[in-house]
């Protein structure tokens, strides 16, 4: 599980200030997968950090009792200088896991046996999208962090993550952040609805995407009076 006590978090970017969370205590389970339903803006890649340790909230604490990802696909790690190769060995150690069996995953899953010794300052920006999201994959966590897309990229590889990730599944859960429903109920069973500078959380999926349509019918009835007048 992962507890949030009394959680403030405010994003700031120039003048602009905007809180994403304020005084939030709330259990997050995970023994089952979770998707949270959130519209643009309301702050679900800042929740994905939070949950992912990359940023810390302005006030509170957020305890985790899993293992949990960095955010699936985040490439601000990696180091211009460094080759591939050792910039997947160095994300391996400092995770635990077997450099070795991470670089031939990660060569596996995104077909870049060839690059493995190119410096990862040269890589194409597509390589470098595919090398960020096969190596999120490649080490063992208990809850992966998904910031709205299980998978980027050309057809083959976004086959190949959602191969990946469904195997990952058999051991693992995922908490997803997203602003589409349909892909909320092809992910999950459990789901909750990031609004209000709070986390809602619903047991049934079916019933969080109800209520996060219900919550946004009547802006989507304005927008479209102001269209037509």
């Amino acid at each position: 599980m992962i507890v949030f006590r009394d959680v403030t978090a405010v994003v700031s970017s120039g003048r602009i200030r905007n809180t994403v969370l304020e005084n939030l205590s709330l259990t997050l389970p995970t023994d089952e997968s979770l998707v949270v339903l959130g519209h643009e803006g309301t702050g679900k890649t800042t929740l994905i950090r939070l949950l992912a340790g990359a940023v810390s909230p302005t006030s509170g604490t957020i305890e985790r009792y899993v293992r949990v990802s960095y955010p699936v696909g985040f490439a601000g790690g990696f180091k211009q200088a460094m080759s591939v190769r050792q910039n997947i060995s160095h994300a391996a150690l400092l995770y635990g896991a077997d450099p070795d069996e991470v670089v031939a995953f990660v060569a596996a899953a995104s077909g870049m046996e060839a690059e493995l010794h190119e410096s990862y300052g040269n890589l194409p920006p597509q390589l470098r999208l595919k090398l960020a999201y096969a190596l999120s994959y490649a080490i063992p966590f208990d809850v992966y962090l998904i910031d709205n897309r299980v998978a980027m990229g050309d057809n083959d590889f976004r086959a190949t993550c959602e191969y990946i990730f469904d195997q990952r599944m058999q051991t693992s859960r995922f908490i997803l952040t997203t602003s589409v429903p349909r892909y909320a109920k092809r992910f999950a069973k459990k789901g909750a609805i990031l609004r209000d500078r709070q986390i809602l959380l619903h047991d049934d999926i079916d019933r969080a995407i109800w209520e996060f349509e219900r919550l946004t019918a009547p802006s989507n009835a304005r927008e479209r009076a102001v269209l037509h007048d």
